[in-house]
């Protein structure tokens, strides 16, 4: 009997690997001294070997001076090994100083780097400074 559990437990590990679905997923991602780095929130996350992916997510991170950058798009794959995101999806990034919307997207999660491919639209805000010049 316990072999057979061991057994099923090994094919549910093996067949959950490409199927395993998360519903209402979070991430948060510390660096080593204690700074959170990002949040990743998501509607559902699915596992694909070391692909995820995620549906209707949101991703914060978070910057040593000023505000997060949010970054939300209805769908997008992350490589956990290379700790990379793309999407053919349309994305919106808004920030202290403004917004860009865009469809298609790479993110390198490490690098803070975010390469929009096409229909990018900005919008950027003036400051107080700004407009009085």
């Amino acid at each position: 009997m316990r072999f057979f559990c061991v057994l099923m437990f090994i094919i549910f590990c093996a067949h959950a690997e490409t199927q395993l679905k998360i519903k209402n997923a979070r991430y948060s991602d510390i660096d080593d001294t204690g700074f959170k780095k990002m949040d990743l929130i998501a509607d559902e996350a699915r596992l694909f070997g070391q692909d995820i992916k995620l549906i209707n997510y949101t991703l914060n991170i978070y910057q040593k001076k000023g505000t997060p950058v949010l970054v939300k798009s209805p769908m997008c794959f992350y490589d956990q090994s290379t700790q990379k995101i793309k999407s053919t999806e349309k994305v919106k990034i808004i920030f202290n100083e403004g917004k860009i919307d865009g469809v298609g997207y790479d993110v390198a999660v490490n690098e803070q780097n975010i390469r929009i491919r096409s229909q990018v639209k900005a919008v950027f805000k003036v400051s107080k400074e700004e407009k009085k010049k």
